[in-house]
């Protein structure tokens, strides 16, 4: 089967990598983004009078509620899902291309 003049595994693998680089990517940037903002947005040390009690993670002192820590933490369970799907795309690509060696192209 054909997509667009193509194998349809090379559409697919090429999907998949790009899709789990992109997710990963942008989970990466995101987490620093809430890492930056939270480090210039709130105080070092607990301030019970705001309710910033509980240490963020990689803040390095910096604390806020226990809803922003839900939060940073999320992001890191995003992280996996969008490797996984980058790691089935680069297994679809070796898996074909193990089974044909004569048709890599040899520079």
């Amino acid at each position: 089967m054909h997509i667009l003049g193509r194998e349809a595994w090379r559409v697919w693998s090429r999907a998949l990598m790009t899709l789990g680089v992109l997710g990963c990517s942008f989970v990466f940037l995101w987490t620093f983004a809430f890492i930056g903002y939270y480090s210039s947005a709130r105080s070092f040390g607990p301030s019970p009078g705001h309710g910033w009690t509980v240490s963020l993670p990689w803040t390095h002192g910096y604390y806020g509620t226990v809803q922003d820590k839900q939060r940073m933490l999320r992001f890191e369970d995003w992280f996996l899902p969008f490797l996984l799907i980058a790691a089935a795309g680069v297994a679809i690509r070796q898996l074909h291309e193990k089974k044909e060696p004569w048709k890599k192209k040899l520079f």
